[in-house]
């Protein structure tokens, strides 16, 4: 009577990971208006209170989407539709740049794609 053994072999002899990243959405900074909103709360702070910055260059999205094809990162990317209740991504955000909104959507549609599945996240968390 011979032994089974299972071998169990990583893809590619890696351990598969995948990142999910929650809540993502052009050019605010959700937790910002998270706060203001909800936890009515003039002025955020983070830590010992250093102002919380209520944008996002979309810079920051350039340079993930570099480490993310640079490190073949895959993963999930819930993005907000209707940011903080400041209107959609599709026609623009109250106090934005619609060219910037534009630019946000295009690197996430032509470059994250690829690499991550991109899901709606529900309408917002603030001020449905």
């Amino acid at each position: 009577m011979s032994k089974n053994r299972i071998k169990i072999e990583m893809p590619g002899l890696k351990i598969p990971i995948a990142l999910m990243v929650d809540d993502p959405a052009p050019c605010i900074n959700p937790l910002y208006y998270f706060r203001k909103q909800v936890n009515k709360i003039e002025a955020p702070t983070v830590g010992e209170g250093i102002p919380m910055i209520p944008e996002i260059p979309n810079d920051f999205l350039v340079q993930f989407v570099e480490l993310v094809h640079q490190m073949g990162i895959k993963g999930k990317f819930s993005l907000l539709p209707y940011p903080a209740g400041l209107g959609s991504i599709e026609t623009g955000l109250e106090g934005f740049k619609r060219e910037d909104v534009e630019e946000f959507v295009s690197l996430v549609r032509d470059e994250l794609t690829p690499n991550f599945d991109i899901t709606p996240e529900i309408l917002t968390h603030t001020l449905a």
